[in-house]
């Protein structure tokens, strides 16, 4: 063998060693970085997440700051990260006030207890108030002053981009459920964005939007409250394709839920607390149920089955709302895959004090485990203690 055949011999071996510990380096920083984006996006419950403080609500619930370029804004969202490290998302709308510091879902259906075991994150957006949570054809003016209104645009790409890089929730594993205007919100959002919302659910929602005496209803209710208008809103084609019932063959590949209650009220309701608001939520359920058997029936001419809850008795309110939630919790958890944990047994779980003036304002801890040493760290972290809550919007 020739000297420069030895030499190249020897040098083998040792090259080959450079090689395979290059390459196990390689691997491992990979790994290690693959490892710490995947645990910065889906870390615990217990990890705070950019752009977020503990909420006063407790549960793992987070208030969080998502910017919006389509509407030049930060948008507030109060975000309870899955039990576990799943990549299922729950969208939770609300209704026509569009509070911005905390949600009804919260505050009033206490939300944050239903599914507070399950693998599963649970979003709810705030604001959007008359909005439709749809992207309006042209700036709202309003008693609140003039506002970009592109809630489509946020929920279907700009939130979904931010709950995946920090929460680990998939852009196309999520529900949507609303109550109201939510309901609405809701149906279209599912319709016109399906591989992104595998369910959906509507809560005494409107669902047939284009006839012109609804038309007439919703304009009536902007009007009203600030003095938003309809026009702004959705105008030629855009009325139709906003309109659940006339879309429905967009649902074939969607598990759809959907409840209204007659408006008559139940037993442990006090009618006569407040007269005038209890007829005004008994008329805004009928009209529901009308637009949601309308719906139905839209479906069900599609060859598409959903799945009913008509109480004989319920109003436009919370309570019939958490209930609803309750009920359609297996159906959410089944059609994300999202492994469910103790969660609520029997579908309710009951939460200390009372959703206007309670104490329970703990990060990381359940709302009903309020201890000294809890307490002392939520004053750590800039939580509340107490949250009051407007009743004038307690059904919405």
């Amino acid at each position: 063998m020739s000297f420069s055949r030895r030499v190249g011999a020897m040098r083998r071996p040792w090259l080959m060693v450079a090689v395979l510990v290059s390459a196990i380096a390689l691997m491992l920083g990979v790994t290690t970085a693959l490892s710490s984006n995947k645990a910065h996006a889906e870390g615990s419950r217990d990890t705070l997440r950019p752009g977020c403080t503990w909420d006063a609500a407790a549960y793992w619930v987070q208030k969080c700051t998502v910017h919006s370029n389509a509407m030049n804004k930060d948008i507030p969202v109060q975000i309870q990260a899955a039990n576990g490290n799943g990549n299922a998302g729950l969208y939770i709308l609300g209704g026509f006030a569009g509070p911005t510091n905390s949600s009804g879902w919260i505050d009033w259906a206490h939300a944050q207890n239903i599914f507070v075991d399950d693998n599963i994150t649970k979003v709810f957006p705030l604001g959007g108030k008359a909005s439709f949570y749809t992207d309006w054809e042209k700036p709202s003016t309003s008693a609140d002053g003039t506002q970009t209104y592109k809630w489509d645009t946020f929920l279907s790409s700009e939130l979904p981009a931010y709950l995946q890089a920090n929460f680990g929730v998939s852009p196309t594993n999520n529900a949507v459920a609303g109550m109201s205007m939510g309901g609405t919100g809701a149906m279209n959002l599912a319709a016109h964005h399906p591989n992104q919302f595998r369910q959906v659910s509507s809560f005494s929602g409107y669902l047939a939007t284009s006839s012109p005496i609804m038309r007439m209803g919703i304009a009536g209710a902007m009007l009203g409250n600030g003095g938003y208008r309809i026009d702004q809103m959705w105008t030629g084609d855009r009325i139709r394709q906003n309109d659940p019932t006339k879309n429905a063959a967009a649902y074939c590949n969607t598990d759809v839920y959907i409840s209204a209650a007659t408006g008559w009220w139940n037993p442990q309701d006090d009618f006569f607390a407040n007269p005038v608001y209890s007829v005004s939520v008994m008329g805004m359920e009928a009209v529901s149920r009308v637009t949601t058997t309308q719906f139905e029936g839209a479906l069900r001419a599609q060859g598409i089955n959903p799945t009913i809850d008509y109480p004989l008795a319920g109003v436009h309110n919370w309570t019939n709302w958490r209930e609803e939630l309750i009920k359609v919790r297996p159906r959410i958890l089944q059609a994300t895959q999202s492994a469910a944990g103790q969660g609520v047994p029997e579908g309710d779980k009951p939460l200390t004090g009372d959703p206007g003036s309670r104490s329970a304002t703990v990060p990381g801890v359940r709302g009903d485990d309020v201890s000294p040493a809890a307490q002392n760290d939520a004053a750590a972290t800039g939580g509340d203690v107490q949250r009051a809550v407007d009743n004038s919007h307690q059904d919405q």
